[in-house]
């Protein structure tokens, strides 16, 4: 193999490295009533990790999960499954009314 096409190989493979961390999902969350961001919003990943948003209602999210459920004290949770180009989300939780499950 030529310096050349070794140097082409390294290149591909931490191009590859590169771009499979570089993809998150990111969002924010918004009350589906009022429109105010809600910040503290606990995300649930499949295999039991949380991620919790900023006090924006932002959110970042690395690693990679088929549902994600968004959990707030006076809402009701929602499951979310982006789709494999989903990259950006709004997500918006309605006000929980009566008793708190």
């Amino acid at each position: 193999m030529s310096a050349m096409h070794r140097i082409y190989v390294l290149l591909l493979l931490s191009m590859s490295v590169l771009f499979s961390h570089a993809q998150q999902l990111v969002g924010t969350v918004f009350d589906a009533e009022s429109g105010e961001r809600l910040p503290f919003v606990n995300i649930k990943l499949d295999g039991g990790k949380v991620v919790t948003c900023d006090g924006e209602g932002n959110f970042s999210i690395s690693e990679k999960s088929g549902a994600y459920r968004f959990i707030c004290v006076g809402y009701k949770s929602q499951t979310v499954r982006p789709t494999n180009n989903s990259q950006r989300l709004i997500v918006k939780l309605q006000p929980q009314v009566g008793e708190l499950t």
